[in-house]
């Protein structure tokens, strides 16, 4: 299963395995990989921001030439 990479802007608790599963506290600065299900469900409350997968490299900047 893919996962998706988050940063956590607020610090709560969640249960991202349901309803069922384990509580878990979530710290705001943390960037869990969980269930992209989830992850969306964070992001559209505002609790996390979406990051770039890990698998895609950061664009490298170009040096000023002189």
């Amino acid at each position: 299963m893919t996962m998706k990479t988050v940063a956590i802007v607020e610090t709560f608790d969640g249960y991202p395995d349901g309803p069922d599963g384990q509580k878990r506290r979530f710290v705001a600065g943390e960037t869990p990989s969980l269930d992209p299900d989830y992850a969306d469900l964070l992001i559209a409350k505002g609790l996390a921001a979406e990051l770039p997968p890990q698998h895609e490299a950061p664009r490298a900047r170009k040096e000023k030439q002189s």
